[in-house]
């Protein structure tokens, strides 16, 4: 039986909304993290893709890694006016 992997679901949350991410693994997590973000913005079928932006992070534990990049997509989005689509790992 195939089941169909979900990238995210957008939750009910006291405070606001939540979002709650899949994968494999922890990049794939993130990146599903960001898109579940980025479609409470926009409808991510109408982003096309034209440019690409490095990304750099760090952060003392997974947690504030996902906080840090987060912060940081959403600085790109309100200094740069653009809505990430998709993301490649280059380590």
């Amino acid at each position: 039986m195939n089941e169909i992997q979900k990238d995210f679901v957008i939750i009910n949350h006291t405070a606001d909304v939540g979002i709650e991410a899949y994968g494999k693994t922890p990049e794939e997590i993130f990146v599903n993290m960001a898109k579940g973000m980025f479609s409470l913005i926009t409808d991510p079928e109408s982003v096309s893709e034209e440019i690409c932006f490095d990304v750099n992070i760090k952060g003392e534990d997974r947690d504030s890694l996902l906080i840090n990049w987060l912060n940081e997509l959403i600085y790109l989005y309100d200094t740069e006016n653009v809505v990430f689509k998709n993301s490649k790992s280059r380590n």
